[in-house]
């Protein structure tokens, strides 16, 4: 150091110029080593012998820290405080300083001597530090409404130098207005450290629009910003406004629980409420809420609730219960007889407008109205009534009881088939047994609102009268249909030709003896038949004469004629018969009984007999006992149900086929007359024919 001195003082001495730079300065952070460098960190002169630093004493004198020869690799510290262990240099002449306080905020000088020069730069020292921690203290629970409350306490401690604290609300500033808004800001100095502590208050008056809202408090400082934040503070504040709701879903229906909730806007939200109902002051308390248990219609009104504390705060609602009453008369099961008349009573009671519906049997109807008892009549009944969301329904069942009675019986043949199809239709309830006097098979039957159908198939042998019987508790009914025999005409052709030959015997004998009676004229009047035989089979009448006397030509007029003529015939009635039958005189030449004819003509309309036309001049042919007996018979066992057209034809060829067979005979028996008498025909007498005819009788003598 001596040395050192000493050529300093002989660098002086020697006329060396010292030279002083302006002062710069240099920032350095707390706790860390302070860089300075000297002049700016410029390169050493080429011819430096050594450099110097030194710094300011707070007493202004000048200490040294520290030399260091140009050519030496270590520095020699001069210091003899607290910088003795804390100053070193750097390959570029730097100043370090270690652990940096803000007792370092000093002047430090750097000379630098050279064979030429000696310059010295001093470096003024800053020392920062940022706050150690921003944190806000003091912090209320709640905010009250309108009323200055002390939000909280910013603190930013230890730091230099001292940081700036500002408020604010949702990141925007508070500014002090010294109502609503105070702050009040401080900062403390450590003297031991020299660190400063800023702090500040904010006092604030809460609104409604405060609720959620976010306070944080900013820490400014050189170095950095930092930010503490509050968490958004309950606000209290009084009811001002009360609502009565009315917790439903729906419309409310008799029977429903019913809550009432009373509101108030208030924090916190008041726990005790008066509820007003139906004149009667309730207070609840802890709880918001009433319920109403199972209303009925006389609950509906007004209902009000207030505050417990506050009476005047209070709010109302209307309660409107919904109704729906049926009442239905009759109901369950009604049982009445056929005819009888039945009253329904239908009445309604509801709170709105209600809808109506009817169905029977589950289909839609109309509302019954019973003036007289049908068997359709029965069923189940079912009332409904709705409005809105309710609906209530009724029924009755009608069972409506009657005497079976036959309403139809019926016969049917399919095709040409040989069984028949017998029908048997019967109404009554409850529902009938329906009986059969013979066997049958593919038996098919059904019961529909009172109405019985029963089916039978018969294959009958043997002409039958079948009977249908019904009955239930309440009577029986029967009806009878007459079935004829499917056979083919075997048995009958036998009875037909005992018709035939009688008829025969009759014309001849009645031939002969007009013949007999006058034998002169026999033989004209035997011509006379011929030809009229002869010109009937040429040309057949087209006209018949009506009951006036008129001539009919038109073919439905003559139909017409003959339909009245046959009608009481067709259409008999059995015990006339059976009288005239009784009535028969033994000893008529006739050895036919009316049982044998009838018989017979009834096995021929089973078998259905057909023929190409009626000509009603043959029926002449027969006398009238014969014509009676014949048609008596056919009428006997007509069925009303069978084609009238085929009886018609088949009593035409019954009657055609008796006149010619007899026509025949006649004739026959007249030549066989001829040749047995001692008359004109074997002597050779004059006949009174043409030659012609007699050639043509010739003729017919062989033929037959």
């Amino acid at each position: 150091m001596d040395s050192a001195c000493f050529l300093l003082l002989a660098f002086i001495g020697a006329g060396t110029l010292l030279q002083v730079r302006a002062t710069e300065s240099v920032t350095a952070i707390y706790g860390e080593t302070i860089v300075i460098p000297c002049n700016g960190g410029t390169p050493a002169p080429e011819d430096l012998m050594f450099i110097k630093w030194k710094y300011e004493k707070d007493d202004a004198t000048l200490g040294d820290l520290l030399i260091k020869q140009a050519r030496s690799e270590q520095a020699t510290i001069q210091a003899t405080d607290s910088y003795a262990q804390r100053v070193s240099t750097d390959d570029k002449f730097s100043l370090l300083i270690s652990q940096a306080t803000l007792k370092d905020q000093k002047t430090f000088t750097c000379m630098v001597v050279s064979d030429t020069n000696l310059m010295e730069y001093p470096i003024s020292v800053v020392v920062y530090k940022k706050p150690s921690s921003v944190q806000i203290m003091d912090k209320p629970e709640v905010l009250k409404k309108d009323k200055p409350v002390t939000l909280g306490t910013c603190v930013a401690a230890e730091a230099n130098p001292a940081a700036t604290i500002t408020w604010t609300r949702n990141a925007k500033p508070l500014v002090a207005d010294g109502k609503a808004v105070v702050i009040n800001p401080s900062i403390k100095l450590d003297p031991a450290t020299g660190l400063s502590t800023t702090s500040s208050t904010l006092q604030y008056a809460a609104t409604k629009e405060d609720i959620g809202a976010v306070f944080a408090c900013v820490s400014t400082h050189e170095l950095t910003n930092q930010e503490a934040e509050l968490e958004p503070f309950p606000i209290h504040y009084p009811s001002e406004k009360v609502s009565l709701q009315i917790m439903s879903k729906g419309p409310i229906v008799e029977g429903d629980n019913v809550t009432l909730k009373c509101h108030a806007d208030g924090n916190p939200p008041p726990k005790s409420f008066f509820f007003y109902l139906k004149g009667q002051k309730t207070l609840v308390e802890n709880s918001d809420t009433y319920t109403l248990i199972a209303v009925s219609r006389e609950a509906a009104g007004e209902y009000k609730c207030s505050l417990a504390d506050n009476e005047i705060l209070e709010a109302t609602q209307s309660i409107l219960v919904s109704y729906l009453d049926l009442s239905l008369s009759p109901t369950g099961k009604i049982v009445k007889t056929l005819g009888d008349t039945l009253f329904v009573k239908m009445e309604k009671n509801a709170s709105g407008d209600a809808k109506v519906s009817w169905t029977k049997n589950g289909k839609p109807s109309k509302e019954p109205e019973f003036n007289k008892l049908t068997y359709a009549d029965g069923g189940v009944y079912v009332c409904e009534v709705s409005m809105s969301i309710l609906s209530h329904r009724q029924s009755f069942e009608l069972v409506v009881e009657g005497k079976p009675v036959i309403t139809s019986l019926t016969k049917h043949r399919e095709n040409d088939a040989n069984y028949k199809i017998l029908t048997c239709e019967a109404e009554g309830v409850p529902k009938p047994t329906l009986k059969w006097n013979v066997n049958s098979t593919d038996e098919e039957s059904s019961y529909i609102n009172g109405k019985a159908t029963h089916k039978i198939t018969v294959v009958p042998r043997v002409n039958l009268t079948v009977t249908c019987s019904v009955s239930n508790k309440l009577g029986e009914d029967f009806r009878a249909i007459n079935v004829s025999s499917g056979k083919l005409c075997l048995l009958s052709s036998w009875a037909v030709a005992l018709v035939i030959a009688e008829a025969k015997t009759r014309v001849r004998e009645k031939f002969g003896e007009t013949l007999e009676k006058d034998f002169r004229l026999a033989s004209r009047k035997f011509w006379q038949t011929f030809r009229q035989l002869r010109k009937r089979k040429q040309g057949l009448p087209q006209a018949v004469i009506s009951s006036g006397g008129e001539p009919l030509t038109l073919t439905g007029d003559i139909f017409g004629q003959w339909k009245e003529y046959f009608e009481e015939l067709l259409n008999p009635d059995n015990t006339s018969y059976e009288g005239e039958a009784e009535s028969e005189d033994p000893g008529e030449a006739l050895s036919l009984t009316l049982a044998e004819v009838t018989e017979a003509v009834r096995k021929l309309l089973s078998c259905k007999a057909r023929v190409d036309e009626i000509r009603p001049e043959m029926l002449n042919a027969l006398d009238i006992v014969g014509l009676k007996l014949l048609y008596e018979g056919c009428c006997l066992f007509a069925d009303p149900k069978e084609d009238s057209g085929d009886q018609a034809k088949l009593i035409g060829g019954i009657v055609a086929g008796l006149i010619i067979a007899a026509a025949v005979v006649g004739l026959i028996y007249w030549l066989y007359m001829k040749n047995s008498r001692q008359g004109s025909w074997k002597t050779g007498e004059k006949e009174m024919g043409t030659p012609e005819e007699s050639k043509k009788l010739d003729e017919n003598n062989h033929t037959v």
